[in-house]
């Protein structure tokens, strides 16, 4: 969220979580998110860390996608118990475009809500260089409440009122 006062910058690449925002899978099931580019132009290269609840989540493991030329060299990024992290380069292509960078997969320790974030996002040029980018993290939601309903009057029992009560209808 941006502070208010100062204004946003967004540049044409953006780097997101897909979904953005997602149900939680029961405990003890996977969840896998995608880490997806759209707008890229002339990339050759990228590293991202995924940073997770380690009480919602655990397990993760991360993976290149499809976005970058066949024979990327990949290379993992050191892992905590709240984060993990991928880094690949193309030699000799780039691509332009949307599609997937990597997908992160999850176990989910317990059904709560949770936020995925992206941090230390690079997208690098065939020269190295960074190019500037957007980030939008996403989130994990827990199970919706639900409502509780009013239960039925047995029949035969009688609602009363306390004198001076009133309602919307006009009955006392």
């Amino acid at each position: 969220m941006t502070p208010p006062g100062v204004q946003g910058v967004t540049y044409g690449q953006t780097v997101s979580i897909d979904p953005a925002s997602v149900e939680s899978p029961a405990a003890g099931e996977q969840l896998t998110l995608n880490i997806n580019i759209t707008g890229g132009m002339n990339v050759a290269g990228y590293q991202v860390t995924v940073t997770f609840d380690p009480t919602a989540l655990s397990d993760a493991s991360i993976a290149n996608g499809d976005y970058l030329p066949t024979g990327a060299f990949v290379a993992p990024l050191p892992a905590t118990d709240t984060s993990v992290g991928l880094g690949a380069t193309a030699v000799g292509a780039t691509s332009d475009g949307d599609g997937t960078l990597a997908t992160v997969t999850f176990t989910v320790k317990e059904v709560k809500g949770s936020t995925i974030g992206l941090t230390n996002v690079l997208i690098s040029d065939p020269d190295a260089a960074a190019i500037d980018v957007t980030v939008q993290g996403g989130m994990v939601t827990g199970p919706a409440l639900e409502m509780p309903m009013m239960p039925e009057m047995p029949a035969g029992v009688e609602f009363k009122c306390f004198p001076g009560v009133h309602f919307n209808d006009g009955h006392r």
